[in-house]
């Protein structure tokens, strides 16, 4: 846990580097534009009209992924982690860090 959020916590201070947006970018188009099944056509339709309220084409997608600039993502990165974390876990929770804790981690 306190890998995680020290990893989440310098993405938010100090943002990405080229190389980790370059494979970030490449994994998400990844799994967003090969999707050759039917049920993975049909999510990636649905996602977008439900919450997008249009149906973008693949070629859409990859140029917005294309996009997103390192400033980008650090800014999502400050604006997710500025705000108290939401901790769920079941079973033995007896090791869990505490929500400050986390909150310190990742700020």
């Amino acid at each position: 846990m306190q890998a995680i959020g020290s990893e989440l916590g310098a993405v938010a201070r100090n943002g990405v580097s080229a190389e980790e947006l370059a494979a970030g970018k490449a994994q998400f188009k990844a799994s967003v534009l090969f999707n050759d099944t039917k049920s993975g056509l049909l999510q990636f339709i649905g996602t977008q009209a439900l919450f997008r309220g249009n149906v973008q084409t693949p070629a859409e997608v990859a140029k917005a992924i294309d996009s997103i600039s390192a400033s980008d993502v650090a800014a999502a990165a400050k604006r997710v982690f500025s705000s108290r974390p939401t901790v769920v876990a079941v079973g033995d929770v007896s090791g869990l860090p505490t929500v400050e804790q986390i909150q310190k981690l990742i700020q």
